[in-house]
């Protein structure tokens, strides 16, 4: 048995440390350890601190970083990011190839008396991101209330996509400057109560891959290379992409993206949401 602490980063990766550090010095009640979580902390922050608070834990106590939206990458040139790594064990759950996933979800529903398209399961793994431990819910609640097949209206009915996938689609409207379903789709996150910095978070890093399929296409370079170098792991978000990126030229793909950095740097500096629906309409 132990004891489960959970600390959600503060906007761009901050986290009190003082209360960290207060955490993993208490005894826990009634259990023999303390799980505590901290979550999507910026490892470019504070890691002096962080190396010297996690080097001399107590035996009931495990820290684990778990990184959701912020990626995991110590800068190894540093001192204390070399002393992190050999500190703990970093492990990567990485999101299975779309040539297992679509199978894995057709028979899953196979097993449960329904049908899928391989169409309709490839747009159920792109918005849901592609984990399985979201999709096996996914399925289940399909299945209860679905007919013999599922569709994709049955999906967009009952799943709630992920922020990545609303992200991709209010690109795709960005590229086509249908500012209208840029607008319902922002309202949608909003509604969705995730944060601004979490938004245009995923909108840059969605531009970027939206210049890079850009820059392939000039090169005449197709699907396989644009996921590759893009690191898209869905065949249906990267052909999205794809398509975004036909209509516009790579010096608008390029200004896109600095305009969202603009908005960025303006949101961390104390901007509030407004910077968001003023980038939409900059955009």
């Amino acid at each position: 048995m132990f004891n489960r602490k959970k600390f959600p980063a503060e906007p761009g990766g901050r986290i009190d440390l003082g209360e960290l550090s207060d955490a993993i010095d208490t005894l826990p009640a009634f259990a023999e350890k303390t799980l505590i979580e901290v979550w999507d902390f910026d490892f470019g922050r504070n890691l002096d601190e962080l190396v010297k608070l996690v080097s001399d834990l107590p035996e009931y106590t495990c820290v684990l970083f778990v990184c959701d939206t912020v990626e995991f990458k110590p800068d190894r040139r540093q001192k204390a990011a070399t002393g992190l790594l050999k500190l703990a064990r970093a492990v990567e759950f990485s999101v299975q190839e779309q040539s297992r996933l679509i199978p894995w979800i057709c028979k899953h529903f196979e097993s449960r008396g329904k049908k899928i398209s391989n169409g309709d399961a490839e747009y159920l793994a792109f918005i849901t991101g592609g984990a399985m431990t979201a999709l096996i819910g996914e399925i289940e609640k399909l299945a209860a209330y679905a007919p013999a097949a599922v569709t994709r209206r049955e999906i967009d009915a009952l799943v709630a996509p992920v922020l990545e996938a609303e992200v991709y689609t209010l690109t795709d409207a960005v590229a086509r400057r249908d500012i209208k379903s840029a607008g319902q789709v922002y309202a949608k996150l909003v509604a969705m109560r995730e944060s601004p910095h979490k938004i245009i978070s995923a909108l840059s890093r969605s531009l970027r891959q939206l210049l890079l399929a850009r820059q392939l296409l000039d090169e005449r370079r197709g699907l396989e290379d644009f996921m590759r170098a893009g690191n898209v792991k869905s065949e249906y978000g990267a052909k999205k992409l794809i398509s975004a990126a036909r209509g516009r030229s790579a010096g608008e793909c390029r200004r896109a993206l600095l305009m969202c950095c603009d908005a960025a740097f303006a949101l961390n500096s104390g901007g509030g949401e407004e910077q968001i629906t003023q980038l939409l309409l900059r955009l």
